[in-house]
């Protein structure tokens, strides 16, 4: 009597088994997912990369991968992560890495979203990582010294005498190569080929490492990449590298197993943006171009020199016994002047840390046309700010991004989005909570609050600025000594 009541009519029922089905197939994939990907998480995925609002990539140190010159990150790698992370409107960050093998431990540790480096895509490593569309295709190239001396009248055709051109003439030689790369593993499979004993020694340098030890005479011979060759063959005018020692491989990023709607997106976005004459452009001044060359001789280059600024050694002397960092402070600078010490805003905010007037007066800065003043003023400025802030806020990096933000618009708007949060039961020792209510304060529900000392903010220009400082700030530890 009681299902009669229910289902009046036949559609009723079968409405009826369509809702239960659905809530059953809902229950399925549900315990299904828990089951059968208990090593993968959304977190590490797309939704999680915008949520976050951060890209996070490893890559290696290198000059043609990722380094910092004048202040500014650059790199082949760095540049196009730098393009795909503004396709997906988010920041950008980089662990750096000093072997492949340890690219896959840090993706698989769920430290970052992706692999930028120069992956060869082999099917044992298909069985590890997800492999983005190829960006590239290459051959593996034989490293070695030219002969001190060329006879003059060799026609063009002819071999060099004392270089290697054979395969064969490897034999019994001695090559070193990076451990567990893609070299590596070719070495060993043209030695089986060929039935020939080539020495193989396996180090931690990378290509770019070894290729520097074949020029200076260290080791004799080594391999890596066409692209890679021919970058450092233009600083190293003695070493040859045309003699191939493998086939056309592609070339690729990586993310982990299971990434399907990250290697969506980057595969979309790859299919577009190769071919393009912006991609053409940074392919071009990382390995073709002999324009760059200088910068690897710089000291300004971090692989070569380790220097920011002219002003690196004012900014050690003033931070030593400050609770900051000097790559923190450094990166401030850039920032806001690019090291100009007579850099001067529209609004009256002037040199290296950008001070305004009656600030710069109020934290001792005496003559404002001098650099220490300049930095010495800054530093008691984040001194300041750091000292008013809430103690509960005692992480260093969620406390280093809250003085950020209020070096940028205000400690009076920062406090406000501290007690908003704490007002609506919020955790506000994170900064991305405290950001939150920050832009909320553009909107008179939360800017007429009783709790809102400060009044109307545009938190935007604010959130941008504390993102790309302290990502600066991480590349800057990423590539410079203390």
């Amino acid at each position: 009597m009681m299902l009669r009541k229910l289902f009046r009519k036949p559609a009723d029922v079968i409405v009826f088994l369509l809702f239960i089905a659905l809530i059953a197939f809902t229950v399925y994939l549900f315990f299904f997912r828990r089951l059968n990907h208990s090593d993968f998480s959304e977190e590490e995925d797309l939704p999680m990369i915008l949520k976050r609002d951060t890209l996070v990539a490893i890559t290696d140190n290198s000059s043609t991968s990722y380094f910092i010159y004048k202040g500014q990150p650059l790199g082949y790698q760095y540049e196009l992560l730098t393009e795909f992370a503004d396709h997906l409107g988010v920041a950008l960050r980089i662990v750096p890495v000093s072997s492949i093998e340890e690219s896959f431990l840090r993706l698989k540790a769920g430290e970052a979203d992706l692999i930028a480096m120069d992956l060869t895509v082999t099917a044992p490593r298909s069985d590890l990582i997800a492999f983005s569309r190829p960006l590239s295709e290459t051959r593996q190239v034989l490293i070695q010294r030219k002969p001190l001396e060329v006879p003059k009248k060799k026609k063009k055709k002819d071999p060099v005498p004392g270089l290697i051109t054979k395969l064969a003439d490897l034999s019994e030689k001695t090559i070193h190569v990076q451990k567990n790369s893609s070299h590596s593993l070719r070495i060993r499979n043209l030695a089986s080929e060929n039935g020939i004993n080539i020495n193989i020694v396996e180090v931690d340098q990378d290509s770019e490492d070894l290729i520097a030890m074949v020029s200076e005479g260290e080791i004799e011979f080594t391999v890596a990449d066409d692209h890679v060759a021919m970058a450092n063959s233009t600083w190293y005018d003695n070493l040859d590298i045309t003699t191939e020692v493998s086939l056309p491989q592609d070339v690729a990023w990586a993310a982990k197993q299971g990434s399907d709607s990250l290697l969506g997106v980057l595969n979309r976005w790859l299919e577009s943006f190769i071919g393009t004459k912006k991609y053409a452009k940074i392919y071009k001044k990382y390995f073709i171009s002999k324009k760059s060359n200088h910068l690897k001789e710089s000291e300004y280059h971090s692989l070569k020199g380790g220097k920011l600024s002219p002003y690196d050694a004012l900014i050690r002397k003033h931070t030593a016994d400050s609770p900051w960092d000097w790559r923190f402070v450094a990166a401030i600078m850039f920032e806001e002047s690019r090291f100009n010490a007579r850099a001067q805003s529209w609004a009256g905010a002037y040199g290296l840390m950008q001070l305004m007037p009656g600030t710069a007066r109020k934290f001792g800065v005496k003559n404002p046309e001098s650099p220490e003043e300049q930095i010495k003023g800054g530093i008691r400025l984040l001194n300041f700010l750091n000292e008013k802030l809430p103690d509960e806020i005692n992480n260093p990096d969620e406390r280093a991004r809250y003085v950020l933000a209020c070096y940028n618009i205000g400690m009076s708007h920062i406090l406000d989005a501290y007690y908003l949060a704490l007002k609506y039961n919020e955790d506000p020792s994170k900064w991305e909570v405290a950001e939150k209510y920050l832009l909320l304060k553009s909107k008179p529900k939360y800017f007429n609050d009783p709790v809102v000392k400060g009044g109307y903010a545009r938190g935007r220009e604010t959130r941008k600025f504390v993102q790309k400082v302290y990502n600066r700030f991480l590349d800057y530890k990423n590539t410079l000594s203390e």
